[in-house]
């Protein structure tokens, strides 16, 4: 899937609403690294990331346009932050399970993430980890 993560840095670039009012409940801090998703010329996800001095990249935010969602982006971002983790120097990503809207219980978002490969954490078991696998991407690389 042909997807750019462009990175925000001190202000949010004219967002959709959709995404816009998701972002805005998302506090800035300067340990966030924060994208907004497009497919094609659309804005279609953002993703957000805290910076740890652990061996995981916190996976703090992922979440699809409505009228983008069931296409698969979800799952491509997945592999994205994936990609980000490892050129960060992370050995894995995690998350803490937590439905953005109604309609998606915490249950059904726990498997969905275990279906991507996610695992309960040995010492959190409120924390899904999985391990990145990814070679570090090349010096042309935009994330």
């Amino acid at each position: 899937m042909d997807l750019r993560l462009e990175e925000m840095r001190d202000e949010r670039p004219g967002l959709s609403a959709e995404l816009q009012s998701r972002a805005f409940r998302t506090p800035w801090t300067d340990k966030r690294v924060q994208y907004v998703v497009y497919k094609g010329g659309n804005q279609v996800a953002i993703l957000f990331f805290d910076l740890c001095v652990c061996d995981g990249l916190v996976l703090y935010e992922l979440f699809v346009a409505k009228e983008y969602r069931r296409r698969g982006i979800g799952t491509a971002l997945i592999r994205e932050a994936e990609v980000v983790a490892s050129s960060r120097g992370y050995s894995q990503l995690v998350l803490r399970p937590r439905p953005l809207e109604d309609g998606l219980s915490c249950e059904q978002l726990v498997r969905w993430y275990r279906a991507r490969g996610f695992t309960p954490s040995v010492d959190r078991p409120d924390l899904l980890r999985k391990e990145v696998h990814c070679a570090p991407p090349s010096k042309d690389s935009e994330i």
